[in-house]
């Protein structure tokens, strides 16, 4: 077997990718390039070893891989000819993808296709990992309130004034950050840990609390 190794000029991942389509939106927002894209994140891998991690045939993870491809999602870093076929090493174009906001909005028929898909993606892929961890055993059902949590699940509401949301917002980055395993400190082989999925979503809510005072009337 003949192998020849070609290196591209060394490309590190942008610090964010902003995805302003709605063609990429649902592209980048499918279960198996998720995964994909998830897997791209550590370090730069070819179609076979993608096929041999995700358990599925390289003929069906091409068609994947060409369309992150194709929409800017991930790219390739290296290239290497083994017995005359061009193999790629293919690399995450950014560290995180963020959503433009203008997509956020109601289309001109009162739709929301784009918030649709992103949100509905999300969550079924929350669904699936608790469950996926529930059977592995990873989330234990019968921990008690005192144990450490391996899984929280929290729906809160707190009303409080723009400036200590943005103080709010701003410790929660911080705190996420510090403890990012991506960054220095990471995990030692001696240590591996255990990885966790976080997901957070903070919005201001329609206040429906029924106003006080005045004469009510009843027949």
């Amino acid at each position: 077997m003949s192998e020849t190794n070609q290196s591209l000029e060394e490309i590190k991942p942008d610090e964010v990718y902003i995805i302003d389509n709605a063609e990429t939106l649902k592209v980048i927002f499918d279960a198996t390039r998720m995964k994909i894209i998830e897997l791209l994140m550590g370090e730069p891998r070819n179609v076979k070893q993608l096929s041999k991690i995700l358990n599925i045939p390289p003929t069906k993870l091409y068609y994947h891989v060409n369309m992150l491809e194709e929409h800017g999602i991930i790219r390739v870093v290296s290239t290497r000819v083994v017995s005359g076929i061009i193999e790629k090493m293919y690399q995450v174009r950014a560290h995180s993808f963020q959503l433009k906001r203008s997509l956020l909005s109601f289309g001109p028929d009162g739709d929301s296709e784009t918030l649709d898909i992103a949100l509905g993606s999300l969550f079924e892929r929350t669904l699936e990992e608790i469950k996926s961890s529930l059977k592995a055993g990873l989330i234990n059902p019968n921990k008690t309130e005192t144990e450490s949590p391996d899984l929280m699940l929290n729906h809160v509401i707190s009303q409080m004034s723009p400036e200590k949301h943005g103080q709010f917002v701003a410790r929660i980055r911080e705190l996420i950050k510090e403890f990012d395993q991506c960054g220095d400190d990471r995990h030692t082989v001696e240590e591996p840990g255990i990885k966790f999925a976080l997901i957070m979503a903070m919005y201001p809510v329609v206040d429906t609390t029924p106003t006080t005072g005045g004469d009510v009337e009843t027949e």
